[in-house]
């Protein structure tokens, strides 16, 4: 079974930090979570959680126990089985604040991700948007589209529009798979389900008095 990763939310009142008070949880939310403030969990396969959980990380998410975990119903909940040397379940968590939401609709990302060498070439430079209607119009179909999306940040845009890689992938068997990459917004890349997900959250206080929790399991 994988390892989703479970999202909790917390905000601070006179008594500390807490599930807030009118906090309503997902109905798709587990149910032995949803008194503890979750609000998302995310599949493993999905890349975009490089975005919190990896090296270069543009959302590092603490691994340091918050200071202020007085009137915390995950901390209560943890406090009775865990074992937070071992830390298996790695618990993290993240002011609200540094996710920096209002920028999630223009601020960028440049993605790479294996595509059969037939498609390759639509890509171009790599700077460009994903090429969603060209990659249809290639024969693609819509139902493909979501996987080939699914790809990992990377530094290094990916250009197939000249030189030798170019030549190298117009000799390739049309379906052996190669390296492309595209520009995403940060909202396009998590997706429009998790991005609402995050911005609900501003329903139970302001950005400063907010906090995401985080274990896997």
């Amino acid at each position: 079974m994988p390892n989703y990763y479970h999202l909790y939310v917390e905000s601070r009142s006179a008594e500390g930090w807490g599930v807030p008070p009118d906090f309503e949880p997902e109905p798709w939310s587990f149910d032995c979570h949803r008194h503890l403030g979750q609000f998302a969990w995310v599949h493993p396969r999905y890349h975009w959680t490089d975005l919190f959980w990896g090296s270069d990380a543009s959302f590092p998410m603490r691994r340091e126990l918050p200071e202020e975990r007085c009137g915390s119903a995950f901390f209560r909940y943890l406090d009775s089985y865990y074992d937070y040397t071992c830390d298996e379940d790695k618990i993290c968590w993240l002011p609200y604040e540094d996710l920096l939401i209002d920028c999630w609709e223009e601020d960028t990302v440049t993605v790479k991700a294996k595509v059969p060498s037939q498609f390759a070439l639509i890509f171009g430079n790599g700077r460009r948007s994903f090429p969603h209607s060209d990659l249809i119009s290639a024969g693609v179909a819509a139902s493909k589209l979501d996987d080939l999306r699914n790809g990992r940040v990377t530094r290094d845009p990916i250009d197939v529009t000249f030189g030798e890689r170019r030549f190298q992938i117009t000799e390739l068997p049309p379906d052996r798979e190669v390296e492309v990459s595209w520009v995403e917004t940060i909202r396009n890349y998590i997706g429009e389900s998790h991005t609402n997900a995050f911005r609900r959250l501003r329903h139970y206080g302001r950005d400063e008095d907010l906090r995401i929790l985080s274990m896997r399991g």
